[in-house]
């Protein structure tokens, strides 16, 4: 899948330090890739990347044009920067594979599963293996007590694949979802009604309890609001003048992850004025993590969000998750989340005073006369967390 802007990076040494410009959701990431590749150490790489300009997993991993960049600015002892064409793009940083789904489903007269089998055969390059997981879904979406995922892989003269947007899930989605609308055509069986009968009471693909799963309330408050029962179930009989109109009915999920991140807050007070500075290696590919992070923060500290100052997208400042696999705004909020608690708890403990209501921190600020303050915290999944299937699921109606 081609970013909105291209791929591309500016390289520039001093001495043995190396500071790259470059289109990266995952600053560390790219920090250790360069540092790999190039025989430093990380302390000796600078990524800066604050605008990615869009990048849905083409830029989450790092390719050629970054290395190209810094070799070339060491060789000609001058910065160098290298920026790939929209043409490039089509043969340089990966590509959605081409997948061919089969699904075959077996179901009793009563519409309760008894079999599923989704089989993808697909591409790769002849160096290196990437696999698109279109069975992903399948494997714990409904409960089915026989089922086949499989992946045949051929090796081809073409660049190796990549991550693209939500890759697999939408994808298999897609194939899972339409054959339980043909299998429910054959039973003559409410499609929702369908999904509703196969609900799985934990993980079928692992049998972990869930944290949370309420996809059969999703599809019986969606077919209220959508007026479903008003639809005509038979196919191509509603039309409107030279269309036909369908409804239709699916279901999604995504997997609910945290991944460790790290944040700094620093609070400067200025007479009773009070603002902070949120720092950390987050970045943004234009989902809008300097305004969530900005929102926890001022929820977090009592102080208005236009006094809030968030600077991300420097792998300078402490290390935190990419924006990839939807563990962006989860692990960074968290981390902010985190923060904001252990300021404010070192501020009630260097005032030495007990408080009747916990005042916030630009109130314990105030109070305390303090100049500057600042505080470093690091948030980590729960422990406890491996033992439950976290997903978040959803219901789709159209017309």
């Amino acid at each position: 899948m081609v970013g909105h802007s291209a791929c591309r990076a500016i390289a520039f040494w001093e001495g043995d330090q190396l500071t790259l410009y470059n289109s990266a959701q995952i600053i560390n990431g790219a920090q250790i890739a360069a540092a790999t590749t190039l025989n430093l150490k990380p302390s000796q790489v600078r990524i800066v990347s604050t605008h990615i300009g869009g990048g849905f997993g083409s830029k989450g991993g790092q390719w050629g044009n970054m290395i190209l960049a810094a070799i070339a600015a060491k060789m000609i002892n001058r910065p160098v920067k290298l920026a790939l064409t929209r043409q490039q793009m089509f043969n340089s940083v990966g590509l959605r594979q081409r997948n061919m789904q089969r699904l075959r489903i077996s179901a009793n007269e009563d519409g309760k599963l008894v079999a599923i089998a989704h089989e993808t055969t697909t591409h790769a390059a002849i160096n290196e293996e990437f696999l698109e997981p279109c069975g992903d879904c399948t494997k714990l979406m409904y409960d089915v007590p026989n089922s086949l995922i499989s992946y045949r892989v051929v090796p081809m003269n073409l660049i190796l694949p990549t991550y693209t947007r939500g890759p697999g899930k939408s994808t298999g989605s897609f194939a899972l979802e339409s054959a339980m609308d043909e299998l429910a055509h054959a039973l003559k069986m409410d499609p929702v009604q369908l999904r509703i009968n196969n609900e799985p009471a934990k993980d079928p693909s692992n049998g972990k309890p869930w944290s949370s799963r309420k996809l059969v309330e999703c599809l019986q408050e969606g077919a209220k609001a959508f007026g479903w029962e008003k639809r005509n179930p038979v196919p191509g009989q509603v039309i409107k003048g030279d269309y036909l109109v369908g409804h239709g009915v699916a279901c999604g999920t995504y997997p609910a992850r945290q991944r460790d991140s790290s944040a700094r807050i620093r609070l400067l007070r200025s007479a009773n004025v009070v603002t902070a500075t949120v720092e950390m290696a987050a970045s943004d590919l234009g989902t809008g993590t300097h305004t969530i992070l900005a929102q926890t923060a001022a929820d977090g500290l009592g102080i208005e969000l236009s006094r809030i100052k968030i600077l991300i997208g420097d792998s300078d400042l402490p290390p935190a998750a990419g924006s990839v696999g939807s563990v962006g705004a989860t692990s960074f909020a968290n981390a902010v989340n985190d923060a904001c608690i252990k300021i404010t708890e070192e501020l009630i403990a260097k005032s030495g005073k007990q408080f009747f209501v916990r005042p916030t921190a630009e109130q314990l600020m105030i109070s305390e006369k303090i100049t500057a303050f600042e505080t470093l915290s690091e948030a980590k999944p729960l422990p406890e967390a491996d033992q439950y299937s976290s997903h978040s699921f959803n219901a789709n109606f159209a017309e």
